[in-house]
């Protein structure tokens, strides 16, 4: 029985000689490293904030102390439903409660949402790799 060239040649290179399943193993392992290494990842936190207008700006305030200064937070009544993204203008801590300045978001983007909405704030960036092994996939 002859064998066909293509089984001939993973019997000589595989099987015979590990090389280069050791070298498959390395490139796919250095691969998998690098990338969840190199993926950040946000640390969100959730919050009930009251919700203020005056004039052209919105004012945001949380029960939180928390020293943080993201750049958007995301706004919602239900989060499956609507979910709005304000940049913020201006973090301001105040009587024990961090208060996010944004500009005003139209009128049509903000049906749904009362005066006391949830306030998802990004807190912190972690890469995957941190997240899935040091943490146990726990935020």
């Amino acid at each position: 029985m002859k064998k066909s060239s293509l089984a001939q040649k993973y019997v000589k290179y595989l099987i015979k000689n590990p090389l280069l399943f050791l070298l498959c193993v390395g490139i796919g392992t250095g691969m998998f490293l690098y990338l969840t290494l190199s993926t950040k990842l946000p640390i969100i936190r959730t919050y009930n904030a009251h919700m203020n207008f005056s004039g052209e700006s919105c004012c945001l305030t949380i029960d939180s102390e928390d020293q943080v200064a993201p750049e958007v937070i995301y706004v919602y009544q239900d989060k499956y439903q609507h979910v709005i993204t304000l940049p913020v203008e201006k973090t301001e801590m105040r009587d024990g409660q961090t208060v996010f300045y944004t500009r005003m978001p139209e009128k049509q983007t903000l049906e749904g949402i009362t005066a006391w909405p949830w306030v998802d704030v990004p807190v912190e960036k972690t890469s995957l790799f941190m997240r899935i092994f040091a943490r146990g996939g726990r935020g």
